[in-house]
């Protein structure tokens, strides 16, 4: 049980931290137009812009850093894409803006964001696949559920940091990305100590295009994609429609999102291990359904 605990703790924080890493962006969208893009009329648009451009690799991370996982470790992959992420975290963290050295600025932002999505693309998957080749098939349930929550863990805590930076000075956004850095590279310093699954080390694993069913994959794929879409438009975009464009105050809206995506967190757990009783696909049926219908 002991070995459950680690490993959940381990792959919850580091996951935790990277998910905190690229969220902080999006709830920080107005302090970064105003540094990098100061002469546009477009600067949240911009700064979305750029918040997107984690997202559109972040596939690209998984397939490129998954293949890797399954043939060189999973631990090492997890360990390197949390470090990175803290890297480019604390890049951020001291570029300086355009005022500064003009659109190299907004240039190296975008390096910093499609290396966080190649990361998180990374991350999120692997570090589900690593807690579940850490326990028994009985502990997957839970395992998958504490992985998943950990995910709104840390979209809750850039969710409160974007309550924090209006009591900091004009630059204290800069501060979440120094945090960043440190928590991630502190997640990369406890997954080291977990070393490869025992599934890992006792199998010999080849990728081969013939074991793989596209047509379930591509289910799956979709399934995500649904689920990703709404959790990103309620707990991201949402904060910045109601603020930029219907003009609503910034602190009523930040405590609903916060309380949402903390619940949710939770809430993962819960279905994860529901879905032992009455089954994923069933789960995942009903949950589309009134999701579609809220």
């Amino acid at each position: 049980m002991r070995k459950v605990i680690k490993t959940i703790i381990a792959g919850c924080m580091g996951n935790a931290m990277e998910f905190f890493s690229v969220t902080l962006f999006g709830s920080l969208v107005f302090q970064i137009g105003e540094t990098f893009f100061p002469n546009s009329q477009h600067k949240v648009l911009l700064s979305l812009c750029v918040f997107g451009c984690s997202y559109i690799v972040r596939p690209l991370g998984g397939l490129i850093l998954g293949y890797i996982g399954d043939k060189n470790g999973r631990a090492k992959v997890l360990s390197w894409s949390v470090a990175v992420m803290g890297v480019s975290s604390a890049v951020i963290a001291i570029l300086p803006g355009y005022n500064t050295i003009g659109p190299a600025s907004f240039g190296i932002l975008i390096i910093c964001r499609v290396v966080q999505g190649i990361c998180v693309g990374a991350e999120y998957s692997g570090a589900l696949i690593f807690g579940q080749e850490h326990v028994s098939k009985q502990e997957r349930g839970m395992m998958a559920g504490w992985i998943s929550g950990s995910c709104f863990f840390g979209f809750s805590l850039g969710l409160l940091f974007a309550k924090v930076v209006d009591f900091l000075p004009p630059w204290g956004w800069r501060l979440g990305f120094f945090l960043s850095a440190i928590m991630t590279l502190v997640a990369s310093v406890v997954r080291r100590d977990l070393g490869e699954t025992p599934e890992f080390l006792e199998q010999n694993f080849s990728i081969k295009s013939k074991v793989i069913c596209w047509k379930e994959s591509l289910r799956v794929f979709v399934f995500s994609c649904m689920d990703g879409t709404a959790t990103y438009t309620l707990g991201g975009f949402l904060f910045v429609y109601c603020t930029q464009y219907l003009d609503m105050d910034k602190a009523p809206i930040l405590n609903l999102l916060i309380v949402f995506v903390t619940l949710t967190a939770f809430m993962c757990v819960w279905f994860a291990r529901l879905s032992e009783k009455i089954g994923g696909i069933r789960l995942m049926r009903y949950g589309l359904w009134v999701g579609i219908l809220l």
